[in-house]
């Protein structure tokens, strides 16, 4: 979660720089660019981590019945 949030607070900067709002240090283009792939990692890191959770869940539901 906190990669999450310093991805988004570096994103909303960078965001700023392209309107205008900031001062630019850096190509605000390529820095969004960056953001979004590693929010996109994030995100399916996040869902991997769902779908291991049901998986788990419903294995142990299998071992309680089982013995």
């Amino acid at each position: 979660m906190q990669a999450a949030y310093a991805l988004l607070m570096v994103c909303n900067q960078a965001w700023a720089m392209q309107t205008g709002a900031m001062p630019a240090t850096q190509h605000p283009r390529k820095l969004l660019a960056q953001c979004e792939q590693g929010l996109y990692s994030l995100l399916g890191t996040l869902d991997n981590y769902a779908l291991a959770f049901e998986a788990i869940r419903g294995m142990r539901g299998v071992y309680f019945l089982l013995f």
